[in-house]
């Protein structure tokens, strides 16, 4: 829920409360191509793949919402030019990837709560995230529904540091954040090749539709106690039977089973 985001944002800045459930590439293995995960997939530019748990402590000056000991704790996943960041530093641009459970719905009033959420909290130096904008759009070849958003990270004097333009959106259950930044003296040379990796987003399902999970729980619930009800009656109705109606067991037993014997 919102809550949570709102807890774990407040620590990290983009890690969210839950570990991310997507499944991850084998880090070893350098990536180019379309990157296949459980519940989205993208185009990811040559050389990149997904950093390991194991290397985050290898790289140098990640920005301060992408923290190693998250990336350790998988928190968050981060997608890149790995093997140039362990050796220059991060540069080159990223996609990170936050996930966790239960999927909202993407509406305008979710939308509202995700740029509170954004700019609330300061990092310890006073490093703050600002939405520079945010709509209610679709991303991708099938049009999934989404909210976009542009993201600039500032420092404590207000200086922008790295610019983003962040996926929010439901799937399988699941509510996704997809962030692809680069720091801001690159972002004018890597925003198209950014972007053109958001429009290749796909996803396993469309997003719940506000009403479905609770619909399925109130169906769930009715038929549940429908049979209950049934069972009860055919119990009340087979104690009711004259003995000579009822199975050869029961008949053996008496009608006060586990009572008394008589002599």
């Amino acid at each position: 829920m919102i809550g949570g985001m709102r807890l774990a944002f407040a620590a990290v800045g983009f890690a969210v409360l839950t570990c991310s459930t997507l499944a991850a590439q084998d880090p070893s293995q350098a990536s180019s191509g379309r990157h296949i995960d459980r519940v989205w997939a993208a185009d990811l530019p040559e050389g990149w793949r997904q950093l390991g748990r194991e290397e985050a402590a290898d790289v140098r000056n990640l920005p301060f919402d992408t923290p190693a000991e998250e990336l350790r704790s998988a928190l968050m996943t981060l997608f890149g030019p790995v093997d140039r960041w362990k050796r220059d530093g991060f540069a080159g641009g990223a996609l990170a990837v936050a996930s966790w459970e239960p999927e909202e719905t993407v509406d305008q009033a979710f939308a509202d709560k995700l740029r509170q959420t954004y700019e609330a909290p300061r990092t310890a130096r006073g490093e703050r995230r600002v939405v520079d904008s945010l709509q209610l759009s679709t991303i991708g070849p099938d049009q999934h529904p989404a909210i976009l958003m542009e993201v600039h990270g500032a420092d404590r004097e207000g200086k922008v540091v790295f610019r983003s333009f962040d996926v929010c959106t439901g799937t399988s259950g699941q509510l996704l954040i997809l962030s692809f930044r680069a720091w801001e003296n690159e972002w004018h040379e890597l925003e198209p090749k950014l972007r053109a990796m958001a429009s290749s987003l796909t996803f396993a399902r469309p997003p719940r539709q506000k009403g479905q999970l609770g619909d399925a729980l109130l169906q769930a619930a009715v038929f549940g106690g429908i049979f209950v009800v049934a069972l009860l009656a055919l119990r009340s109705f087979l104690r009711r039977r004259p003995l000579e109606h009822q199975p050869p067991s029961a008949r053996e037993r008496g009608p006060e089973s586990g009572g008394p014997s008589q002599t």
